[in-house]
């Protein structure tokens, strides 16, 4: 542990014995804690390469189970999967090493590419939790994330894959309060990720949806209708 500041461990043993007793020990002592909670912050979490082989379903059945149960609990290593989805395909090999990208002009995003086409954007916004403690969900249990949007109200269940195949499923319902009927039916649904459509459904009669065989990552879900067009951004699958 010393050597990671370059202090021998034998000078940090001779000043504690030195000063046990009168206390001129204490910024030492400080030292050591402050290294001490370095090397243990995050002990637990994967290590980068296999969050990379996670992200891209190359783990064993029972390596990618044991790191998606620690996923699911960890919002740190929840964020550093969105920052790996972030970086563009043909800049990461598949042994994790990333190169940089040439230097050019970021990419609109869809959001602002739909409001430079001139369409009506509505951006759902997530809701807080009801009726459910922190830290309730766990590994194997579906999610529920409840977005306003405007007049809708739109609620996703994340369904957990099976232990042999790293795929969730995102179950869909749109309502606007207050009315009767299905909102939007026959309205286009696009799950996006990096500014392309990998998954398309339409919304039946009753508001409901389905996104089927959703790897892990960082989603766009783009609902297309002729007056509006709804976005809820920012929607992580671990």
């Amino acid at each position: 542990m010393p050597y990671i500041e370059n202090i021998p461990p034998a000078v940090i043993f001779n000043q504690l014995t030195a000063h046990a007793d009168d206390g001129s020990n204490a910024p030492v002592m400080h030292l050591f804690e402050s290294l001490l909670c370095a090397a243990l912050y995050r002990v637990g979490c994967p290590e980068a390469h296999v969050l990379l082989q996670y992200q891209a379903g190359l783990l064993d059945a029972a390596e990618w189970q044991t790191t998606h149960e620690h996923v699911v609990t960890c919002t740190d290593c929840q964020r550093e999967l969105a920052d790996i989805d972030a970086v563009p395909t043909p800049f990461v090999s598949y042994v994790g090493v990333v190169n940089p990208a040439p230097a050019q002009a970021p990419r609109p995003s869809l959001r602002e590419r739909l409001e430079q086409a001139g369409l009506h954007v509505i951006r759902a916004f997530l809701q807080p939790a009801i009726g459910q403690p922190a830290l309730a969900v766990r590994g194997g249990q579906t999610r529920e994330l409840l977005y306003r949007a405007g007049d809708y109200e739109i609620l996703l269940s994340v369904v957990p894959p099976l232990v042999s195949e790293p795929l969730w499923q995102i179950e869909g319902h749109i309502t606007m309060p207050m009315t009767t009927g299905a909102a939007l039916q026959g309205a286009q649904v696009h799950l996006v990720r990096q500014g392309q459509s990998v998954f398309v459904d339409g919304i039946d009669e009753f508001g409901y949806f389905l996104l089927d065989q959703v790897n892990a990552g960082s989603y766009v879900i783009h609902i297309e209708s002729a007056p509006e067009q709804i976005l809820i951004e920012d929607v992580v699958i671990a």
